[in-house]
């Protein structure tokens, strides 16, 4: 994913933190991704295994190989698009810091975390 767009103020070209809109939309088309933010929206930060657990929960797939899913396929795409952060000594996934522009793109796009949030397995 190319990190650098232009700065509309004055045209040049500049690497990014803020998801590019080709980014984001490739990372809001997979269910297990949106289930990973819906989450992260919920909470300030989650350990990896957490995470997989509350994807699982959205899913047919056992928290195990969701987390190998997570920390092979979908966390390296979500970081390398910007919204994510994560921190492999402690294997904590956060949210990025966003802009407002993003985060109404994903409040639109993903559903409220109830379902998917972590530590709700046992509500009724």
């Amino acid at each position: 994913m190319d990190r650098t767009r232009t700065d509309s103020t004055d045209g040049s070209n500049a690497p990014t933190d803020e998801p590019l809109p080709d980014d984001l939309h490739w990372v809001l088309t997979d269910e297990s991704r949106r289930a990973a933010l819906a989450t992260l929206r919920e909470r300030e930060s989650a350990t990896l295994a957490e995470l997989a657990e509350a994807v699982a929960r959205t899913g047919d797939q056992p928290a195990d190989r969701v987390l190998v899913s997570l920390d092979r396929h979908h966390l390296p795409l979500m970081v390398e698009a910007g919204l994510l952060d994560y921190d492999e000594s402690s294997e904590r996934v956060a949210l990025a810091d966003l802009s407002a522009e993003s985060r109404e793109r994903i409040d639109r796009t993903v559903p409220d975390g109830d379902e998917a949030s972590v530590g709700d397995g046992d509500r009724e």
